[in-house]
């Protein structure tokens, strides 16, 4: 049985990578439900130049700045699918992504479900992509069903970094059944304007580091 998958997509500001996020999403090879791009509050309100025929792109916008954790809260809390994925804007999917994730989810009966992820720079000749992936649950590369936010909780909206990890930790320490797929469904960007690049050069880098030892603690309790 087919669920119904929605996308979360959080931007403050650093828009120049979003149509080619929203791209990604609109190529995969087992198609979403609908795409939800929340505003987080940019300067300039965002626009939506991708036009989807069979897909719904839906638009949200708070006028003061969110973090990641609470735009990606305001997003979900518009879902409407059974299961969700976020993106964050400067990342792509491989097109067949959500085919990887899905079938990895349809027969573990887990809950949630990530893949491996790889990283990649901008060059004069184009994408540079590192020599390796490594599976990683990062929020891109992820699957969950929507009843575990309701369950575990939304994420922290009080931090700056982490708050993915944060709530990752939550998951395993519930007990929740988790599946892998070692096959590369997250293409992430590497950049200087990169929340988490700016993040981890403040003082929010201690928030990170206090969460982290949080999800190893809980991982391997």
């Amino acid at each position: 049985m087919r669920k119904e998958l929605d996308v979360v997509i959080p931007v403050r500001d650093v828009v120049q990578y979003l149509d080619e996020a929203i791209d990604s999403v609109l190529e995969q090879t087992r198609a979403c439900s609908q795409i939800i791009v929340v505003d987080a509050g940019s300067v300039i309100p965002v626009r939506i130049r991708n036009k989807s025929q069979r897909i719904p792109i839906n638009l949200l916008r708070s006028e003061n700045p969110l973090t990641t954790g609470a735009a990606r809260n305001m997003g979900i809390q518009r879902s409407e699918g059974y299961l969700i994925s976020l993106l964050d804007a400067d990342d792509i999917w491989p097109p067949n992504r959500n085919e990887i994730l899905l079938e990895a989810l349809e027969h573990s009966g887990a809950r949630v479900v990530y893949g491996a992820v790889k990283n990649f720079v901008l060059t004069g000749d184009g994408k540079s992509f590192a020599p390796e992936s490594k599976l990683g649950s990062l929020a891109g590369s992820t699957i969950f069903e929507r009843a575990l936010v309701d369950e575990l909780g939304y994420f922290d909206e009080g931090l700056m970094l982490g708050e993915y990890v944060d709530w990752i930790a939550r998951v395993f320490q519930s007990g929740s059944i988790v599946a892998t797929s070692e096959q590369e469904v997250l293409w992430r960007r590497v950049h200087s304007d990169s929340t988490t690049a700016k993040a981890l050069a403040s003082r929010s880098r201690d928030d990170y580091i206090k969460v982290v030892r949080s999800w190893i603690e809980k991982k391997g309790s």
